[in-house]
């Protein structure tokens, strides 16, 4: 279901010296409300930051008027075709490899050929295709380039909202891509064309299920762990609880960099405490300290009481960065279970895998 929204507000959530620029954005639409739950995201045509393909034209020597062929293989001045068709703030391995084939750059060798595959998602996650076009300049023209680009595809945030208490509204937390490699600020597309968007304006998103993650039973007991905009998800869980008067407990481990700048929904947490809405509430800064201290951390400092609502029947719900926090978190999770039940790894495994199979462990992980 594709829905037009009217963005209604958008709220910077992190203080003024974060290192990051989070976003509340609330959309206004028209009913559908029963079309979606907590858990459900939304998806978006992102277009690419006019820096980025003001500095792509650069590279390239182009003016940006000229009629080329992109993915929709319709002829179109390259600037349109920059801005709207092709990705150009992600990279990934095929192009790489095409690049590979064509020159035989060793540089490039070094990283397909790497066996723990750490080397090449670091770089494919510091890198945009501009960094490409400056390390291999002329080797393409402008066409070249397009025919090996991917096509620019939609991007999914989580809602961060609630249909019961939010009625008639789409809420999103966006953290804004704006990072600096050495090689000058690179900007992300989705993340800055929302960040961006100026209250009033109109966006088309299509409403995603994610059956998978959606609440448990209103009696469930319910951990929830989401670092940083892996929050987002549990804002709405939260409201949505409160709006039904749910009664299973809820024990919330948030995590981000300092408390002064980015604890994220703060009052709405607080006030949720008060109210009974969320049971507990563990939190993780992990630049307030003299060691770096993180949601699995956390976890395994309070072990027992973890492993106790495991034994109650609760149900363990995950959001956020893929690449690190869900495996340090799954690794927190089995050992806190190992510690409650006395026995080995395998044990701890094998119960946490009845956890999947019965529904109770789940994660929205990207």
């Amino acid at each position: 279901m594709t829905v037009l929204a009217e963005l209604a507000l958008n709220q910077r959530l992190t203080g003024r010296h974060s290192s990051k620029d989070v976003r509340h954005l609330e959309f206004l639409f028209d009913g559908y409300a029963q079309l979606w739950q907590p858990g459900d995201g939304v998806s978006f045509q992102p277009q690419n930051p006019p820096q980025v393909v003001s500095a792509m034209l650069d590279a390239l020597g182009a003016s940006g008027e000229e009629s080329l062929i992109g993915p929709s293989g319709a002829l179109r001045p390259l600037r349109e075709i920059l801005l709207c068709e092709v990705e150009l703030t992600q990279i990934h391995r095929p192009l790489l490899v095409a690049l590979h084939e064509l020159n035989h750059d060793s540089r490039l060798i070094s990283l397909l050929e790497d066996q723990s595959g750490q080397a090449l998602a670091h770089f494919l996650a510091s890198h945009q295709v501009l960094d490409l076009v400056h390390q291999h300049r002329g080797l393409l023209d402008a066409q070249g380039w397009l025919a090996r680009l991917r096509p620019l595809g939609r991007r999914t945030y989580s809602l961060a909202s609630s249909p019961l208490a939010h009625p008639g509204e789409l809420h999103l937390l966006v953290a804004r891509v704006e990072e600096d490699h050495g090689r000058g600020t690179r900007l992300g597309a989705a993340s800055n064309r929302l960040a961006t968007l100026a209250e009033g304006s109109t966006l088309e998103l299509r409403l995603e299920r994610n059956a998978n993650f959606h609440l448990p039973a209103d009696d469930v007991p319910l951990i929830m762990i989401g670092p940083g905009t892996g929050v987002a998800p549990f804002r709405g869980y939260v409201a949505e609880r409160m709006a039904r008067g749910a009664t299973g407990r809820s024990w919330l481990f948030l995590g981000e960099r300092t408390q002064r700048e980015d604890f994220l929904y703060q009052v709405e947490w607080q006030k949720a405490l008060a109210q009974g809405g969320l049971s507990r509430l563990s939190l993780a800064f992990s630049r307030d300290g003299a060691s770096k201290r993180y949601v699995q951390h956390r976890i395994l400092e309070q072990a027992g009481d973890f492993y106790a609502w495991l034994e109650e029947g609760a149900a363990i719900h995950v959001c956020g960065d893929a690449s690190r926090m869900a495996k340090d978190v799954h690794a927190a999770i089995l050992e806190a279970i190992r510690l409650g039940t006395g026995k080995d790894e395998d044990h701890a495994r094998e119960y946490l895998q009845n956890l999947q199979r019965e529904g109770r462990y789940r994660r929205d992980v990207y």
